[in-house]
């Protein structure tokens, strides 16, 4: 018998040390409650479950009322930006990494049931959002059990399997002891920059580069921009029965806080128009004035430098896009 727990535990000892490392790294923040998330500007981190837990740190300090919603490309509308349109209000970027329409509807409802009044929403949606009924996978992207409403014991086995893969759990115990690392789990140093009250991100390295020399830094990435025919045919339709309820419940939700809501379809570099019958349910839904379609062929989507890559467009093209909503919106209100 000793000798067999003595090989039981030589056997179980790696997941023992792995468990352990896991409880006192906690490398996605996700296991204790912290003063400041987004501590580790090299981890990429499950924004849907540390954004949350911001919005609960930060709420009865500053008492936001004003929300963004939607993926990673939602991050060129920065909170500043949409401040200038708005005046007075207390903007947080609820945001998520692949965000779903499952995600965005389950994030209301948990402002709702935590009573946090809505009074401006930006929904930036596309195709991509609009067709995800459900909740994702994966540690990047699974919902925080507090919005997605499943299981919790699931949520974490997803976070733990994924710092046992050494994918990630080789890289991640180099990291942690000082040497570089180049991993697509992980940010390459100086890439990208929380902002922990906010729950921004801004890719500075980016930027910085395009700064200062735009024409080699989009030279590098000629081989990502595809070329586009000269006509795009409108995607099918994404919004099913399913998807109609979420966003019914949305529009429920909005309508009870009286918000103001402004809907934006992102100017993706494919350039295929998200489909009519879309853009027209999302019309009927939150008001055809509040909708604002830039998918397609037009100035933003056109220009090559208005991109990172073809998924992410970059700021400047999110702050033109709110100054010619609010001058829309602005005369809409002077002819009431």
């Amino acid at each position: 018998m000793g000798q067999l727990l003595r090989k039981l535990g030589l056997l179980l000892s790696p997941l023992l040390a792995t468990v352990l490392l896991y409880l006192l790294f906690d490398p996605f923040e996700v296991l204790y409650r912290y003063d400041r998330y987004y501590r580790d500007p090299a981890m990429i981190y499950n924004w849907d479950h540390n954004h949350t837990e911001v919005l609960r740190l930060a709420y009865p300090r500053y008492r936001f009322d004003s929300f963004i919603f939607g993926s990673s490309r939602s991050k060129a509308f920065t909170p500043e930006a949409w401040q200038r349109c708005l005046g007075p209000a207390r903007i947080f970027h609820y945001s998520a990494l692949s965000e779903t329409l499952f995600g965005v509807e389950r994030k209301l409802a948990f402002l709702e049931r935590s009573g946090i009044p809505v009074r401006n929403c930006l929904l930036v949606v596309d195709g991509e959002l609009l067709a995800r009924g459900g909740n994702n996978t994966g540690h990047l992207f699974i919902k925080h059990p507090e919005i997605s409403g499943e299981s919790r014991v699931r949520f974490h086995l997803t976070m733990f399997q994924a710092f046992m893969d050494p994918r990630f759990l080789f890289p991640y115990l180099a990291h942690k002891a000082g040497f570089p690392v180049t991993s697509r789990l992980f940010y390459d140093g100086d890439g990208s920059e929380y902002d922990p009250l906010y729950g921004d991100l801004s890719f500075l390295k980016a930027e910085r580069k395009i700064v200062a020399d735009p024409d080699r830094f989009f030279a590098s990435l000629r081989h990502e921009f595809y070329l586009r025919p000269a006509q795009r045919a409108p995607a099918p339709p994404v919004v099913g029965p399913a998807q109609e309820r979420l966003l019914a419940n949305m529009a429920r939700i909005l309508a009870a806080s009286e918000a103001r809501v402004t809907v934006v379809i992102s100017p993706l570099y494919d350039q295929i128009p998200l489909n009519p019958a879309d853009v027209r349910l999302l019309g009927r839904l939150f008001g055809s004035d509040n909708v604002f379609d830039y998918s397609g062929s037009n100035r933003f989507t056109g220009e090559t430098r208005n991109y990172y890559e073809p998924s992410h467009f970059r700021p400047h093209v999110a702050q033109e896009i709110l100054g010619e909503v609010c001058q829309r919106q602005a005369g809409k209100g002077r002819d009431r």
